[in-house]
């Protein structure tokens, strides 16, 4: 007797359209035809505008403003009147040799 040719039996139901997680919303009519008119200027789906808008406005949050940094006042990295060793001890700058004090004036030159 020959074997049996086995095939694959399909699953019930519709295939799975995408591979993310669905997330219902619920928007005020006025909002609709906001989000309508957006994503016909822009020439996409009103589920495609949606997520645009979604994308944009999370960006745009997440943004520092430019030049945050530079005014902030620079922080001390140890504490006053103490300084490190070169084995990274820290020593008072008053308990500190004449020979130390001045590597340390000539470092910070």
């Amino acid at each position: 007797m020959a074997k049996s040719i086995s095939v694959k039996r399909k699953s019930p139901g519709r295939p799975a359209t995408g591979t993310h997680p669905l997330v219902g919303a619920r928007f005020p009519k006025s909002e609709i035809a906001r989000i309508d008119r957006w994503a016909a200027a822009n020439g996409t789906s009103r589920s495609e505008a949606i997520r645009r808008l979604v994308t944009d406005a999370l960006a745009a949050h997440n943004e520092k403003p430019k030049g945050h940094e530079k005014r902030m006042a620079p922080q001390p990295t140890e504490a006053p009147g103490m300084e490190r060793d070169n084995r990274g001890n820290k020593i008072p700058l008053k308990k500190r040799t004449r020979d130390d004090r001045e590597k340390a004036k000539r470092a910070k030159r």
